[in-house]
């Protein structure tokens, strides 16, 4: 286990969880900070240094739901290399707004071929079990 937020590049990164009771809505602020009564700060990494230290090379599959930010994880990351995954899972919901279509649109122009997690072809805006997406890697 790695305990640290992921992001384009290694910082101090403000988060609040909206639904007290459920610390799975725990989202990043950006430039929001002031306007939330329980901020509180994690110390960031980018997904390249993460799998660095932890990981071998050769990931067969790679889930990450981060809540709208994936663009950011996926810019801290250097796709032509040894810890490229075979297959990545992402929440792809619309409604988060930030980030879904983009992460949709970068993943398929990284070569991967976006399904739903039962292996049928999706398009962009389609609908997800429990909103996650599969992205089969082409190359």
């Amino acid at each position: 286990t790695v305990s640290c937020a992921l992001s384009r590049q290694a910082d101090l990164h403000c988060f609040d969880t909206p639904v007290r009771a459920n610390s799975g809505t725990t989202r990043l602020l950006e430039g929001e900070t002031m306007h939330h009564n329980h901020p509180f700060w994690v110390a960031g990494s980018t997904l390249q240094q993460v799998l660095q230290r932890v990981a071998k090379p050769c990931i067969k599959l790679l889930k990450i739901d981060v809540e709208g930010h994936e663009m950011p994880v996926f810019e801290g990351f250097d796709w032509h290399g040894d810890f490229r995954p075979e297959n990545i899972i992402i929440e792809y919901d619309p409604a988060l707004g930030r980030g879904t279509s983009s992460s949709f649109a970068l993943l398929t122009a990284k070569g991967y071929e976006a399904a739903t997690v039962d292996g049928e072809p999706i398009r962009e805006g389609g609908d997800l079990i429990e909103h996650n997406g599969w992205f089969r890697s082409r190359i």
